[in-house]
């Protein structure tokens, strides 16, 4: 092919001029294409970027908000436990502890699971003092405000996300 353009152009420089004109235009679109994609590629490294640190700062807002209601949460606990003998008198504190059927009920509440039958053996002490029930229910109690709190930083931060994507 190359043989009969030699001789259609009479074996010229024209040929030769045109043939190197075709590739370097080749060469150059096809260098203008690289630099689009390349262009586009760095705009989208570049969105993604901004939304990784977008997702960043709102984590980081919201675990320092709460932290800071499990925080408050933990001192209520402490302050709580600390008035348990305003509310539990001495004579109480030596009466008679909680009896055994109200400890099975009260770990089947929080297990989960039925009860035992009840029999006369739950009548009887089960060792465990109105004291010591109090400070594991405001033990159990700021736990659940915790799991709380947690959920809804996790309804917060999810929430605060979508608004930063444009509700999408």
């Amino acid at each position: 092919m190359i043989g009969r353009l030699w001789h259609m152009f009479g074996g010229s420089r024209m040929l030769g001029t045109m043939l190197l004109g075709v590739l370097i235009g080749g060469y150059t679109a096809w260098q203008l294409q690289k630099w689009r994609y390349d262009i586009r590629l760095a705009r989208a490294q570049a969105a993604i970027v901004q939304v990784h640190l977008m997702q960043d700062q709102i984590a980081d807002q919201t675990e320092r908000e709460a932290h800071a209601h499990l925080a408050a949460i933990e001192q209520k606990e402490y302050a709580l436990s600390r008035q348990i003998p305003l509310y539990i008198d001495q004579k109480s504190r030596n009466a008679q502890s909680v009896p055994t059927g109200f400890v099975h009920l009260y770990n089947a509440t929080f297990t989960g699971q039925a009860s035992i039958a009840s029999t006369s053996a739950d009548d009887e002490s089960s060792r465990l003092s109105f004291t010591d029930l109090a400070t594991v229910h405001i033990s159990n109690a700021s736990i659940c405000q915790q799991w709380k709190e947690q959920a809804l930083a996790w309804r917060a931060f999810y929430q605060a996300l979508r608004a930063a994507r444009g509700g999408k």
